[in-house]
């Protein structure tokens, strides 16, 4: 057997310190998206090892990540000061001169090379004498020192270690009980001072608040670096520590690194092994970073690989040189090879692996700096700012996603990636401008997986696409062309969710949604997930899937369904999805001073069925006329006023209301949904414009994309993901069952927007969602709009059959609308557009289809008036196909 195929065998179980020979090799190799990936993996695994956080930062500041390099290994030091090439790697990192100087000093104590010169921080002489008299056991002359340097409020943990460890040694019991309660108290996250504290506890015999701070300490450093240091390896804790490291390394070995350590070869060959301290765990040591090494750029496809001068290859003698230039694929052979792919995809059962992106995924977090500052000002602005870079940097530290905050409008930030600005308030600029990054992106090996829009359409305005029907809306505000590359923009290549602000110069609901986002991540962040080491957070997992186990079987007092009695029979075949269907709420009999909107404990899931108008910020039922219900024929069922802190809007809320999504000048008071966002909504999917649906199964539009969607959620999906699907699906089915989408469909997949997270998990884990598939392209999609078709307003155009039909339907479904205004369309063949490719005309010239519009409106009063839609599908021989209402 060859040595490259044992390596590839042994490759799939990796234990710690053959791990580290890989990660040390492609730092030496300068593959550092590899070194990227693979501590990625690692940190999946074992989120607590402090050396592989400190080369995944590394990495970072390779590959011109200076933020997310600079934070990590700020937390790192945080964790343990004395880790010295952390240190010495903020010191060639800072942005700041003030911030070199006290890492430059820092470096200067813990090397221990040279004392310090009269430039130095004022605290430091002090406590390197400090150090000195504590090495020659003089601990009473060391505590006079630290106080010394104490005095100068030093801004490190450094001078409260050996403050501890001092009064340790003095054996003061109490001394050192209240200085670990107040060292802890500064610096809580300090590995050192956690494991000091928890000694004394144990002394004080406390001993299960001193074990469980062990467990903590165990999960922040998985390698026990730290603890060794302090106590030595034979420490009495060891238990508390995993025995073995060992992953599954399932990741590709880029050729350098594999021809550096050795596996590339045929014959037995010897591996040189990469240097490392005897006891790395304890005192961590990592290739040395000259003073001439730079950050590297983003290289472009035909920059040539790094040259390993310290690797020579070894030819075997009874190999011949190879004396003819080497032959590459041709294109028949790249041919030959994606059909073999294709043919392990099918067999596989996964067809979509042959069309599936696998790039890194990149959570992209986009806004624009010029409208910012131009509707909130530059301090505003710049609060923004801050607290968005503090959320990127905490996607970015959790597993198997990459993160960037991206100004499309900001040259500075754009420059290094080779990406020109744009005009922030142009949204298909906008749109060339997220291709660009993507394209960038792949330079380092990822990829847009998903996108958060900061700010409303004043800050990244929606792109105001053709209306597709024949109806009172002059276009439809859509976000779906930010989730492709391409023009088919009906179909997502990755979800998009935004964080929209008020009208006005008040950025409050923006802020606070974001701060309310960071707060989401910082409970992901793998650095607290430590089940395997904490028994507390593992029981506190377990009583939460309990807890959701009971509420999904109390399901009426976690979710909501509320609908106009009109579509009570739609509403129910898409309630029933989450909820009994025997508690949907209808309206009437229910309205706004009736209907309870609070559950036990808080509602999770809503799931509304009503009316909703452009002009107005109330939501409103329907009476069914077959029911002879008394009350009003249009009761106002939700107005924002009914939400506030002590009455919070459900976790998660998707509505069917026409113009539920509207928020173009906008107040809090004036949408629901903005409103629902301020007080305790995660998630609100909703539409921008008129939306459709069905009066009775089987489910269309708006009804179809609600039910897919709840069961997608019911699987677990994140919302984003479940929204994209649910598209995907509808379009998909449409297509089936049409061979094209109408007006109503392409209307459906434009209109519906998602506010808030596009990873939000509503399964009650606070994990990180693994990303799905992105493919790299979608087959075009047919469509046909109303636009499309002959148009006509005479009923005598209009065949008898077709007519009949109609005064039928009305009559069963809609008696409100018997002198309605209508439209008559008719379509030869399928005429119509085929996104991405010509225009299909049947020859025939024969009708295919008839479309009636009635229209009729309703004043309620002077201010309020609705306007209702019906859509009826006739095929060429009067039947009807297809049935919908607006909403």
């Amino acid at each position: 057997m060859s040595s490259i195929t044992q390596s590839e065998k042994s490759l799939n179980s990796m234990d710690r310190y053959r791990f580290l020979m890989v990660l040390n090799a492609g730092n030496i190799c300068q593959e550092y998206q590899f070194v990227k990936e693979v501590a990625m993996l690692w940190l999946a695994n074992y989120p607590g090892d402090l050396f592989v956080k400190y080369h995944q930062a590394l990495s970072y500041a390779k590959l011109d990540l200076q933020n997310q390099a600079f934070d990590q290994l700020e937390q790192i030091v945080t964790w343990d000061p004395t880790f010295l090439e952390a240190v010495r790697d903020l010191q060639r990192l800072s942005p700041t001169k003030s911030q070199q100087k006290l890492y430059a000093d820092l470096v200067c104590y813990l090397e221990e090379k040279a004392a310090p010169d009269n430039k130095a921080e004022k605290w430091l002489a002090p406590l390197w004498s400090a150090r000195i008299a504590f090495s020659q056991g003089e601990f009473d002359l060391a505590l006079v020192h630290i106080h010394e340097a104490m005095v100068h409020n030093p801004p490190t943990a450094l001078p409260a270690i050996l403050h501890l460890k001092t009064a340790r040694e003095l054996g003061n019991q109490d001394m050192l009980s209240n200085l670990s309660e107040i060292y802890h108290q500064q610096w809580p996250n300090c590995l050192h001072i956690n494991v000091i504290r928890a000694l004394v506890e144990m002394d004080l015999g406390l001993e299960a608040t001193a074990v469980e701070r062990l467990h903590w300490v165990a999960a922040h450093d998985t390698a026990g670096q730290v603890i060794e240091q302090l106590m030595g390896v034979d420490h009495p804790f060891k238990d508390l520590w995993p025995d073995r490291f060992e992953i599954c390394f399932d990741l590709p070995i880029p050729a350098s690194v594999s021809a550096y350590l050795g596996w590339n070869r045929l014959n037995a060959g010897q591996v040189k092994k990469p240097t490392f301290a005897k006891n790395f765990v304890s005192q961590p040591r990592s290739p040395q970073v000259s003073s001439s090494d730079v950050t590297q750029k983003i290289q472009t496809a035909f920059a040539p690989p790094p040259v390993i001068k310290s690797v020579q290859a070894v030819i075997p003698e009874d190999v011949p040189l190879r004396s003819t230039p080497e032959k590459w694929a041709s294109e028949e052979d790249l041919e030959e090879i994606r059909g073999a792919f294709s043919k392990i995809a099918k067999r596989l059962k996964k067809p979509e692996l042959e069309r599936a992106d696998n790039r890194f995924p990149v959570y992209v977090v986009m806004t624009s700096k010029g409208q910012l500052e131009k509707f909130y000002g530059p301090n505003t602005a710049m609060v923004i700012d801050g607290l968005l870079n503090e959320l990127v940097s905490l996607i970015q530290n959790l597993p198997d996603w990459g993160a960037s905050l991206f100004y499309p409008d900001d040259p500075e930030q754009l420059a290094p990636m080779g990406i020109k600005p744009v005009i922030g308030n142009d949204p298909w600029q906008i749109k060339l401008a997220l291709a660009d990054l993507d394209q960038a992106l792949a330079k380092r090996g990822e990829m847009i997986g998903a996108l958060l829009i900061v700010g409303g359409p004043e800050i990244v305005p929606f792109h105001n696409l053709p209306n597709p029907t024949f109806d009172d809306d002059m276009d439809v505000p859509s976000d779906n062309p930010y989730a492709c590359i391409d023009e088919n923009y009906f179909v997502a290549q990755w979800p998009v969710g935004r964080l929209p602000g008020e009208a006005g110069p008040d950025a409050g609901l923006l802020l606070e949604q974001i701060r309310n986002l960071t707060h989401q991540y910082q409970k992901r962040s793998k650095n607290s997930k430590t089940l395997m080491l904490n028994i507390t957070t593992f029981i506190n997992w377990f009583l939460q899937i309990f807890n959701n186990l009971g509420s999904s079987l109390n399901q009426n007092k976690s979710q909501l369904g509320y609908s106009a009695e009109i579509w009570h029979r739609a509403s129910t075949e898409v309630y029933k999805t989450i909820g009994d269907s025997k508690n949907l709420q209808l309206s009437p009999p229910n309205h706004a001073n009736s209907i309870h909107l609070n559950g036990d404990h808080g509602l999770k899931l809503g799931y509304f069925n009503l009316h909703g108008i452009k002009d107005g910020p109330d939501w409103y039922g329907q009476k069914d006329f077959s029911s002879f219900s008394n009350g009003p024929d249009y009761p106002v069922a939700l107005t924002p006023t009914m939400f506030d802190e002590n009455n919070s809007a459900p976790k998660l809320v998707l509505t069917e209301a026409c113009y539920g999504a509207h928020i173009i000048d906008k107040q809090c008071e004036e949408a629901i949904s903005l409103k629902c966002l301020d007080t305790g909504t995660q998630t609100f999917v909703g539409s921008t414009c008129i939306s459709y649906g069905s009066v009775t199964p089987p489910l269309i539009a708006a009804d179809l994309l609600a039910n897919t969607f709840w069961k997608k959620i019911a699987e677990g999906l994140p919302a984003g993901y479940a929204l994209m699907q649910a598209k995907l699906l509808l379009a998909e089915e449409m297509i089936r069952l049409q061979g094209f989408l109408d007006g109503e469909d392409q209307k459906t997949l434009l209109s519906f927007v998602l506010y808030g997270d596009p990873l939000a998990q509503h399964d009650g884990l606070q994990t990180m969602p693994k990303a799905l598939f992105r493919f790299k392209s979608y087959p075009a999609l047919k469509t046909i709009s109303d636009y499309d078709m002959l148009s006509s307003s005479d009923e005598k155009d209009m065949p008898k059959q077709v007519n009949k039909q109609v005064k039928k339907v009305v009559e069963k479904y809609l008696p409100g609308l018997e002198n309605a205004q209508m439209s008559y369309k008719k379509s030869k063949g399928f005429a119509g557009s085929k996104i991405g490719s010509e225009t299909n005309t049947d020859q025939s010239g024969a009708p295919e289809r008839y479309v009636v519009t009635l229209k009729k409106s309703f004043e309620e009063n002077q201010h309020t008036a609705h306007h209702h839609f019906a859509r009826m599908t006739f095929d060429k021989k009067g039947k009807l196909v297809k049935f919908t209402t607006s909403r």
